[in-house]
């Protein structure tokens, strides 16, 4: 009996039974508040995106409106399992209407700290976004060349530009806050023929001329066949190609030519090309006979217009982005060429934003000609990369957000790259593979225009 008394040999494994539960509890509590902290960051982040997805719809859409695009929003950017332990969130509107709180309530069902009687810990998320009370002016620089024509990518942008001016638009209610332009662009732009006798301007006057040509007519083709051929926008089209053609005399004909203006601008000599000054002095030269796309589009608030001029858009041309960049610019200022926009970048009150957002999808395939540089025929894309950049810094000094959109399959990486550098601080800057990312950047883009006021 003394012997079985004094005998200690299983203490440790009483004292380690004992201990086990409050080790294994302790554990837990690490574990447990671990993953808690990762879904509390987590659903903070969503209910902040959420609370700036609405900030823009106060005005226009009804309390549960706006309750139901806030839970479809906390639905598809959680997870299955994150979004089934929401107990409830309220968004509260105040009747002025100039912000909106979402606060969420959560729970995280713990694993071994149900030992100690804890089964769930609670998290409540809240985010205040106050709406803009300044004005916004926005500049949407579209790329309309031929390659637009390539896998929908056209009818794509119109949608999501649809969105775009729906979604900002609905944010002026009864008050004209926010207001949108858009410069159309491929190898020019078209500053509209309303213009053609404006002191910033110079349009050589109309003319007709009549040539004498020397001509055959084709008398027969053999071995004829369709071919597919692509152009430099990557373009495939069918041109009928024969390997005979037999042409009758040569003989003279007269051929009156008409060299009309249609609204087609180049620009003006280095460094007045990338500016947005000096007219009086350095006119930007009008050119007959050139294609170029729709008017611009000056600031305005009225939707019709907007969306208009968004469907008019069709594919054609190659490209030369800094003509876009410049007239998106000088379209956004309120000095001439255009002057309906508000102060420009640096001079606008704290609170005003001004934003171009540009949207290409290709590279540089124009750059101004030689020996006349007011044309776009010439082929030194490395010059055309380094206006387009050089352009951008010029738009960002003046105050403006630029945002940059590479949109499609087969942008090359160097322009991806100089997308990327044009906007601001290289941030704002979107790589939209397909209509659905097309789609995203826009929305994001807008998010992000509402983000300047997220107040908690």
């Amino acid at each position: 009996m003394k012997n079985f008394l004094e005998d200690t040999s299983g203490n440790i494994a009483i004292t380690v039974a004992l201990l086990g539960v409050p080790l294994m509890i302790a554990a837990g509590t690490a574990i447990d508040y671990s993953q808690l902290a990762r879904k509390q960051t987590k659903l903070q982040n969503v209910t902040d995106a959420a609370a700036l997805s609405v900030a823009l719809d106060l005005q226009t859409k009804t309390q549960a409106q706006v309750e139901k695009k806030v839970d479809e929003f906390l639905k598809s950017n959680l997870s299955g399992v994150q979004y089934s332990e929401i107990d409830g969130y309220v968004v509260t509107i105040p009747a002025s209407k100039d912000q909106v709180t979402v606060k969420v309530t959560s729970k995280h069902p713990t694993s071994l700290m149900r030992l100690a009687g804890i089964k769930e810990l609670n998290y409540n998320p809240e985010s205040v976004v106050k709406v803009p009370t300044a004005n916004a002016e926005i500049m949407m620089v579209l790329d309309s060349t031929n390659s637009m024509s390539v896998d929908g990518k056209m009818d794509d942008l119109k949608t999501s530009a649809h969105q775009f001016v729906d979604d900002l638009l609905d944010a002026n209610g009864t008050s004209e806050r926010v207001r949108i332009g858009i410069t159309p662009f491929a190898r020019y732009v078209n500053v509209g023929l309303d213009n053609r006798d404006a002191s910033w301007i110079d349009v050589p006057d109309d003319y007709s001329e009549t040539q004498t040509v020397t001509v055959r007519d084709v008398v027969s083709t053999s071995g004829c066949q369709d071919v597919e051929q692509t152009d430099a926008e990557g373009v495939s089209q069918t041109v009928n190609q024969c390997d005979n053609i037999e042409y009758g005399p040569e003989y003279e004909r007269e051929d009156t030519y008409d060299y009309t203006w249609n609204g087609c601008v180049g620009s003006r000599n280095f460094p007045n090309n990338l500016n947005d000054d000096k007219y009086a002095n350095k006119k930007v030269p009008g050119l007959l006979s050139t294609y170029c796309p729709p008017r611009i589009t000056e600031m305005t608030s009225d939707k019709t217009v907007l969306k208009d001029s968004i469907d008019a858009l069709t594919p054609s041309g190659i490209t030369y982005i800094p003509t876009g960049l410049i007239w998106g610019w000088r379209a956004l200022s309120e000095k001439e060429p255009f002057t309906n926009a508000k102060l420009s970048g640096n001079t606008n009150p704290q609170g005003f934003q001004k934003v171009l957002i540009l949207m290409s999808d290709g590279e540089n395939q124009a750059s101004l000609g030689n020996p006349d540089k007011s044309r776009h025929d010439g082929t030194d894309t490395v010059q055309a990369n380094n206006y387009t950049l050089e352009a951008c810094d010029n738009i960002k000094k003046d105050g403006i957000t630029l945002f940059t959109i590479g949109f499609g399959k087969n942008i090359p990486v160097a322009t991806l790259d100089i997308l990327k550098n044009c906007s601001t601080d290289g941030k704002n800057y979107y790589n939209a593979k397909d209509g659905a990312a097309l789609t995203t950047a826009f929305s994001d883009i807008k998010n992000n225009i509402a983000s300047l006021y997220l107040a908690k």
